[in-house]
């Protein structure tokens, strides 16, 4: 599987390779070199297990983006990817072209989960918002979190709704705090579970954006 993974990727002229392994040791080095972007993990390593790989991912000073893509896709699994940053999570048994579109979305700063990885996230929400007051966003508010959830970052949410971009820092950031969903991660499933985007548009790839490192940056604007 790795070798026609690494094949398929090596098509992608938008892509290029870092190298890949079945152990977590050499990648990590890769990652600590700065000479990663973006790590496709599997979450059945030879070596390490993938979660734990993911903690040690988050751990260094300037962590990648990664996608999990496993055939372990489980209610811990998924709530415990997310939990610790992921930027997708895709299922081996999907089309390889939906790989595609995972990889093109993270690259350009926004979040992309599989059909079968939605439903799990869905769940995980709906199970939350059981133990949660109701949601009191403004529709200024519902309209920027269906912009984050589609992968726009704060300049293009600052554009779209006539606002500087420091305000558009301002609304994320309370968005953030009503829904008590501190990632972009979190704030696209607050927005599943709130029907104002479908588990389907959230897996579509960017309308033709430029992949950007810094699309959405932490919280705090920037100085």
């Amino acid at each position: 599987v790795r070798d026609l993974l690494l094949e398929f990727i090596a098509t992608q002229p938008q892509f290029s390779i870092a190298g890949a392994s079945g152990s977590a040791a050499p990648f990590l080095a890769a990652v600590a070199a700065g000479e990663v972007d973006i790590v496709l993990l599997d979450l059945m390593l030879d070596d390490t297990g993938g979660l734990r790989v993911l903690e040690l991912l988050q751990a260094q000073p300037r962590p990648p983006k990664v996608i999990v893509f496993s055939a372990l896709v489980t209610l811990h699994t998924v709530q415990t990817a997310l939990q610790l940053g992921v930027s997708g999570y895709v299922e081996k048994a999907v089309p390889i072209e939906m790989l595609r579109a995972a990889l093109e979305r993270v690259a350009a700063g926004g979040i992309y989960l599989s059909p079968c990885v939605s439903a799990l996230a869905t769940k995980l929400v709906e199970q939350k918002a059981q133990n949660r007051e109701p949601d009191s966003l403004t529709p200024r508010e519902l309209s920027a979190l269906a912009m984050i959830a589609s992968g726009m970052n704060a300049k293009a949410i600052a554009r779209a709704l006539g606002i500087a971009e420091p305000t558009a820092y301002k609304l994320k950031n309370a968005i953030a705090h009503k829904l008590k969903a501190p990632s972009d991660q979190e704030l696209t499933l607050a927005a599943l579970r709130m029907g104002l985007i479908s588990a389907e548009s959230a897996a579509q790839p960017p309308a033709h954006r430029p992949a950007d490192r810094t699309s959405n940056p932490p919280f705090p604007p920037p100085p």
